[in-house]
């Protein structure tokens, strides 16, 4: 059974005000693709409310580093209240945005052994068990270093592109 450990725990990035659902969404479609994580999406629930529409969504994208470890991330996107506005831009054009509250929530891990190879039998087992502790212990955190500088980029990269709509209204 593949083991995970993890690497960053849960940070949040909140945002409430204008900006495009629409244009979030392939943001993080594109940083998942540019950083080579295959994109799973375990749940996915809209609904409308009077209030507006209420969004949860989330994402378990993952990388394999080698044959033997595997980044994990888990993001969670929780959006409320999102209702259409409408926007003028600055030259006088129409822009039609969303407005509400974003709530993201991104985790990572480390997961080995994804392939359950040494799982077969318990001598293989016990030498997995040696191979982590003093062997596979110098390569980790270099992956653990790798993983974290990716949830870092990926938080900089949302919020950055919130914050650029708190600007253009």
């Amino acid at each position: 059974m593949p083991e995970q450990a993890m690497v960053s725990g849960p940070d949040r990035i909140q945002y409430e005000g204008v900006f495009s659902v629409a244009e979030l969404f392939r943001l993080i479609d594109e940083w998942l693709l540019d950083k080579g994580y295959y994109r799973v999406e375990p749940k996915h629930v809209e609904s409308a409310k009077p209030e507006g529409k209420f969004v949860e969504l989330e994402l378990t994208p993952g990388k394999e580093l080698t044959d033997y470890a595997k980044a994990l991330m888990r993001i969670k996107i929780q959006m409320s209240n999102i209702k259409d506005a409408t926007l003028e831009t600055p030259d006088g054009k129409k822009q039609k945005l969303n407005q509400g509250t974003v709530l993201i929530t991104v985790s990572s891990a480390l997961e080995t052994d994804y392939q359950d190879r040494w799982e077969s039998k318990p001598v293989f087992m016990f030498i997995r068990s040696v191979y982590d502790k003093y062997i596979f212990r110098s390569l980790t955190g270099g992956f653990e270093g790798t993983i974290k500088n990716d949830v870092e980029h990926f938080k900089k990269t949302v919020s950055g592109f919130l914050n650029l709509h708190r600007y253009t209204t």
